[in-house]
């Protein structure tokens, strides 16, 4: 009988999660090690909690390693010991060192979400939004000693609408990875795909999305705003204050994308329907959050929160 490949998983968020279930539930391999970030203190109680992949390699009686670093000499040698045919990386958050990287036989693979060498770094699929990209892709790609440098195996594109919420390319491209992984990862196995080096031009970088650069800067133009409010949606989503509240915006419509409102300031409210005067056009909320409350759609939050048109947001 045929001995399975021997494959190390490290990863962290949900959408990691589904693409380790994906490689489970294939039976095709033997996951020697699940390696994820320790559990860390979330939401308002502070809750010391597992990551999804945790979670879900506990599910599955597999053992979990939860290192702060991969740098001690110890970490190293254990990992090699775990004698992988290839480790596959997909949002783990810690960089990995040139030991780790040699260590299986075949090296390790990264699943990064961006069309490389755009939008390398750790929050590709906001900032391809943000930008108002009309393409992006799923890479399959040999990892370096680089920030998502390596030579890429394969492709998979994704063509934008400009319509998309980070949460909408988040659901495609967890779909395309699994899809594509299951062609993908056998053929890199048994030596049948040979990877490419990344083109030297388009090279960005796509830095880890705070809350801070989710305020909402009036003076951009419309167009602008509502592209970044669909890149924070649904984390850590679009905000602006308003009398000292701070209001979460989840989707906006551009109403005129052009001309300002004439002698109106940035940020000035225009009507009842909580329209905004942008850098050049305005912008119209569809569904916002006060504080303490729900996403709720304009009409709705409108009833039970007072706006007075001539006043400014922030």
């Amino acid at each position: 009988m045929t001995q399975k490949p021997r494959l190390i998983f490290m990863g962290t968020p949900a959408f990691s999660a589904r693409i380790l279930e994906s490689l489970i539930h294939s039976q095709n391999y033997t996951i020697a090690s699940v390696y994820t970030q320790p559990p860390r203190p979330q939401g308002r109680g502070k809750k010391v909690t597992k990551s999804p992949v945790h979670r879900l390699a506990e599910l599955y009686d597999l053992p979990v390693e939860t290192p702060i670093s991969l740098k001690p000499k110890a970490d190293q040698l254990h990992f090699k010991e775990l004698a992988a045919d290839m480790a596959v990386v997909v949002a783990y958050g810690l960089l990995l060192p040139k030991e780790i990287l040699e260590a299986p036989r075949l090296g390790c693979m990264n699943i990064h979400t961006s069309h490389l060498p755009r939008w390398r770094g750790a929050a590709p699929i906001q900032h391809t939004i943000w930008a108002g990209d009309t393409k992006t892709a799923v890479c399959f790609m040999k990892m370096d000693e680089g920030l998502d440098t390596g030579p890429i195996y394969q492709m998979m594109p994704i063509q934008l609408t400009g319509q998309e919420t980070s949460a909408d390319l988040y659901w495609e491209m967890e779909r395309l990875s699994i899809e594509a992984l299951a062609d993908v990862l056998p053929k890199i196995l048994s030596n049948q795909l040979e990877p490419k080096p990344q083109s030297t031009q388009g090279q960005s970088y796509a830095p880890k999305i705070t809350k801070e650069m989710a305020k909402i800067d009036w003076h951009q133009s419309a167009v602008d705003i509502e592209r970044q409010v669909r890149a924070m949606n649904p984390n850590p989503v679009a905000w602006f204050r308003y009398e000292d509240q701070k209001l979460k915006l989840y989707q906006a419509h551009v109403i005129d994308d052009h001309v300002c409102a004439p002698h109106q300031k940035p940020g000035t409210i225009l009507s009842d329907s909580f329209d905004i005067a942008c850098g050049a056009g305005m912008i119209r909320p569809v569904i916002l959050q006060k504080p303490g409350g729900k996403p709720m759609n304009r009409d709705d939050f409108l009833r039970g929160f007072k706006i007075h048109p001539g006043t400014q947001v922030k």
